[in-house]
């Protein structure tokens, strides 16, 4: 096991810091990628124009084709599994807590992106789709605390359940592939 997990990454930090620490190897390897959210979450805190926005989002879904491309060449023989982005919103637009002052979230940036990740997923081999988007639906700012797969503190963090939740995800699609 080789946890390079760091919360808080963004996709230049997976560039950066962690993809350096994962040497070549033909060995079967699982690689678990749970990326952009970050990214997201901090171009919606700047409130960027709209084409500004949406050429963010393009380059972490380009960054994830480059990232895709790195990890199959270190690690020929190996699956990865692509986890798309949850909305703690759940739809509302809108995270108790969090990024308040931005307004309502523009959540077709998170949709488009998850459409990346999904068809990365779909089109490339030796890799699956973790939808952790449509599982955490209702789990989020649309419920009570007691229904939350989220941190009470801050939504956009999984509690316990949720961390739970994430790895059925995970097991479900190991299971399918």
């Amino acid at each position: 096991l080789y946890n390079l997990a760091e919360d808080g990454a963004t996709i230049g930090d997976v560039f950066g810091e962690q993809l350096p620490q994962l040497s070549e190897s033909d060995e079967r390897t699982l690689i678990t990628i749970t990326v952009g959210g970050n990214d997201l979450l901090s171009a919606f805190e700047h409130k960027p124009r709209r084409s500004l926005l949406e050429a963010i989002a393009r380059d972490v879904a380009e960054a994830y084709d480059f990232l895709l491309d790195a990890l199959r060449r270190a690690r020929p023989n190996v699956l990865i599994l692509l986890t798309t982005i949850y909305d703690p919103s759940d739809r509302l637009g809108r995270i108790p807590g969090v990024l308040e002052d931005a307004g309502k979230l523009p959540l077709h940036v998170l949709d488009g992106l998850n459409a990346h990740i999904r068809t990365l997923a779909r089109g490339t081999p030796g890799v699956a789709l973790a939808d952790v988007y449509e599982h955490f639906l209702g789990h989020g700012a649309s419920v009570t605390e007691v229904d939350q797969w989220y941190w009470r503190r801050s939504l956009v963090e999984p509690n316990a359940q949720g961390a739970s939740e994430i790895r059925r995800v995970w097991r479900e699609a190991l299971d399918r592939g």
